[in-house]
């Protein structure tokens, strides 16, 4: 184990800086003295549905503390995406500052962001008919482009026609909306009228202005009973770490024996994990992954069009890990109705986060693989069964405070006001 300061080593992944950077006019610069402003600046572009507003009255009254500070400091310069540092004093500041991150939410200016939300429509075919025909002239004035979409027909995929309505000014701000039933024979009942969207890619006037011309349209009769009514299928809800390389988030639900990587994690032959998962995917679960690594990774075609990242002074983008809780109701044996939406799960609901310092107390060989595939992945490996169930009397000395009820209060804000987005759409 290290002492000193040493050098991080790179995901093997990893291009030039320069290489990568294509959209560098939209990135934000981050240092010491401009960061309040920087992050905020970061956590609006990706969470466009809580207001820069917002943002700062969250965090106007409180302050990062001299170790937090300090410990900001260091990973400004350090904490560069796909490096990772296993010094004692690396890791003893980038645990101060993800514990800050977690105990202090509104210093961080952290809103939970909404990253998907899907809900089905119980509506009668007269009326699916009408909203699919007439929803080219409903949307013709607005800040809407309404577009045909080809229907996937895979597993599972029973619906007749997709429609996809674009922002105007932001093609990536899409809300889709799949009509009818493709199904030939089906034992349970179906709603016939879907619709996804991402939450966090729109302000909330524009999801009330969306949805206010559905109503005003009258092709859905009784539209807020129906909308109430609602069955939300998926909500993710998630939170992103600044400035915390992902496989220093050692995140854990006790309870669970279901702990992987994603599955092109061994293809890439990767020195550090980009991406965890907690409990299966089919199921509702929590992903933990790097986001920027995620953005660089994204086609030239798609990266013209990418989310900023934090720059340092040095001109290297910064870790940011996000923790995303997926909530899928249905195939976890549970049901929510869209007028509950603020009744969802919490966020770190059975959730335990370990100090990144605890990788201290392994030996070198164990810290290399820990780091490779994350630490509750390599224990998983590791311990036989009986001993990963009791993993918790070993590592509950090990949990970072959480401030649940400061993430509980945010997220039951956000639900809130995109609950009444859709139902009751008021101008």
């Amino acid at each position: 184990m290290k002492n000193e300061l040493s050098t991080p080593a790179i995901n093997s992944t990893m291009f030039n800086s320069y290489k990568y950077l294509d959209n560098s006019n939209n990135d934000i610069h981050i240092t010491i003295d401009n960061y309040l402003e920087a992050v905020i600046q970061y956590r609006v572009s990706h969470n466009k549905f809580v207001s820069k507003a917002m943002h700062q009255r969250l965090a106007e009254h409180t302050a990062l503390n001299v170790m937090d500070t300090k410990a900001l400091k260091y990973a400004l310069q350090r904490a560069t995406v796909g490096a990772v540092t296993d010094s004692i004093k690396g890791l003893h500041l980038q645990c101060r500052l993800l514990e800050s991150q977690l105990a202090n939410p509104q210093a961080w200016a952290c809103y939970p962001i909404i990253d998907k939300l899907h809900i089905t429509v119980d509506v009668a075919k007269d009326e699916i008919d009408d909203l699919y025909s007439q929803s080219p002239s409903i949307f013709e004035n607005s800040q809407f482009k309404c577009s045909k979409t080809k229907p996937k027909r895979q597993k599972g995929q029973f619906y007749r026609d997709v429609l996809t309505f674009s922002l105007k000014t932001d093609k990536t701000a899409q809300i889709r909306m799949f009509f009818g039933d493709y199904a030939k024979d089906r034992k349970t009942k179906h709603n016939k009228l879907r619709i996804e969207f991402i939450p966090a890619r729109f302000t909330p006037e524009q999801i009330k202005v969306f949805f206010r011309l559905i109503k005003r349209s009258k092709c859905i009769n009784n539209y807020e009973k129906c909308m109430k009514k609602a069955n939300v299928t998926r909500c993710d809800v998630a939170i992103d770490l600044l400035c915390i390389p992902t496989p220093l988030v050692i995140v854990d639900k006790p309870k669970v024996k279901h702990f992987s990587n994603h599955k092109d994690h061994a293809l890439k032959n990767m020195r550090f994990v980009q991406t965890m998962y907690i409990c299966q995917q089919k199921k509702s679960h929590i992903t933990v992954y790097s986001k920027p690594e995620k953005l660089l990774e994204m086609s030239s075609k798609k990266a013209k069009d990418r989310l900023p990242m934090l720059i340092n002074e040095d001109g290297n983008p910064l870790a940011v890990t996000r923790f995303e809780n997926v909530y899928r109701t249905q195939q976890s044996g549970g049901a929510l109705l869209l007028q509950n939406l603020h009744k969802m799960s919490l966020l770190f609901k059975s959730v335990e986060i370990y100090r990144p310092d605890i990788l201290g107390n392994l030996d070198e060989a164990e810290r290399k693989l820990a780091l490779r595939d994350g630490l509750m992945v390599y224990f998983k490996k590791k311990l036989d069964k009986a001993a990963f169930k009791a993993r918790i009397d070993m590592l509950q000395r090990h949990a970072m405070f959480i401030n649940r009820k400061a993430f509980k209060s945010m997220q039951d804000e956000v639900l809130q006001i995109l609950q009444d987005c859709i139902i009751s759409p008021k101008a």
